[in-house]
């Protein structure tokens, strides 16, 4: 009597996407992230089209990304509050890198409201609390998995997506006011940064979008042409792809310290010794987190995620919003400037809500 088959063995075989795919997967969300981080923000909308984007920008998101992702994979911390703080420690390279914790913005004179204990306070409570970890690491990574889950041909969603995630993914009124916070944001930042010139605010809209199409595309014919697996495990480094990044990243930081705005480099010890402590406030927060529960994965209501359709419009609406602004430069500049404060107070609470749970359940494990 032959033994019956089950449906997995019907299934075919997915394999470990190869050296050179694996490498474009990496490209592909080093591009959404320095697409929400720089283009939304307004810092550098046309990083595409400058050498300096490409080979140092595209880089250090992409990397640092890579890197700290990796690291939360292998701790088994992966939930989005714990990468809400593998986000900080993306975000304090604004540091050593940029020097804007300890001045401010490369385009100001001073920080926006003033240094405490040589610190950029306005500037830090910003990308620390709230931008860089939303923004540059948790958006990135929850877009780069909807577009993965819509590259399967079928609803099949295990493996393919972090299942911590999956609440983050679906239309609901949190997701919808994220989704529309971002837009808002860059519909006023890229122009504000743009001079309201229309020409270049769309290019920059309608220039990134299509670069992250087309990678996307790219993407998905090679890995279903080949079988490859297009999922948030394509993002896994080894021994030596993670070895590769961190020396790169260390030549990165090594390099961009000493010859990036050097003068703006602090002259006494105690900022120095702020940031290095709350790098180690930070890991302790991780290491007494629990580890996430990726193993059990929920499929009610999977038809309420966010698909691509979708994701296109969002970044539509974006271009059309952006280039609308470019004829209400007063309505943008007032939008932004609420929009900044916003930021700077709802990433304090987010920060302390998070810290406070994760001391809690510290304490009580």
């Amino acid at each position: 009597m032959s033994e019956k088959l089950t449906e997995d063995q019907f299934r075919p075989i997915i394999l470990k996407p190869s050296v050179g795919v694996k490498i474009l997967l990496c490209l592909f969300i080093g591009c959404l992230s320095t697409f929400f981080a720089e283009v939304l923000s307004g810092s550098f909308p046309l990083w595409y089209l400058n050498l300096f984007g490409l080979l140092f920008v595209l880089p250090l998101y992409m990397l640092h990304l890579l890197f700290l992702l990796n690291l939360a994979i292998k701790s088994k911390r992966t939930s989005i509050p714990q990468l809400y703080l593998w986000g900080i420690i993306f975000a304090l390279y604004e540091s050593w890198i940029t020097k804007v914790l300890w001045f401010g913005y490369p385009n100001e004179q001073s920080a926006q409201f003033g240094l405490f204990l040589g610190i950029a306070w306005g500037e830090f409570l910003v990308l620390v609390f709230f931008f860089h970890p939303i923004f540059s690491f948790i958006i990135p990574i929850l877009v780069f998995q909807l577009f993965a889950v819509s590259s399967q041909s079928n609803n099949e969603f295990t493996n393919i997506v972090l299942p911590s995630h999956l609440n983050f993914m679906k239309k609901n009124k949190k997701v919808n006011f994220f989704v529309i916070f971002a837009i808002v944001l860059g519909a006023c930042f890229i122009p504000i940064s743009l001079g309201y010139n229309i020409f270049t605010v769309f290019l920059a809209t309608l220039g990134n979008i299509a670069l992250i199409l087309i990678l996307y595309f790219f993407c998905k014919l090679i890995t279903r042409k080949n079988r490859f697996e297009f999922s948030i495990n394509s993002l896994k480094l080894g021994k030596l792809g993670l070895t590769i990044v961190i020396i790169v990243l260390i030549i990165l930081y090594i390099f961009t310290f000493f010859v990036f705005s050097p003068e703006r480099l602090p002259t006494t010890i105690t900022p120095y010794f702020i940031i290095i402590g709350f790098y180690i406030f930070i890991i302790i927060m991780i290491i007494i987190s629990k580890p996430s529960n990726e193993n059990n994965i929920d499929l009610s209501n999977v038809d309420k995620i966010l698909n691509i359709k979708e994701l296109i419009l969002f970044l539509g609406i974006l271009t059309i919003l952006a280039i609308i602004m470019c004829f209400l430069p007063a309505l943008a500049f007032i939008i932004g400037i609420f929009t900044y404060l916003a930021m700077l107070i709802v990433g304090c609470a987010i920060f302390a809500i998070i810290i406070f749970c994760f001391i809690k359940k510290g304490i009580n494990k």
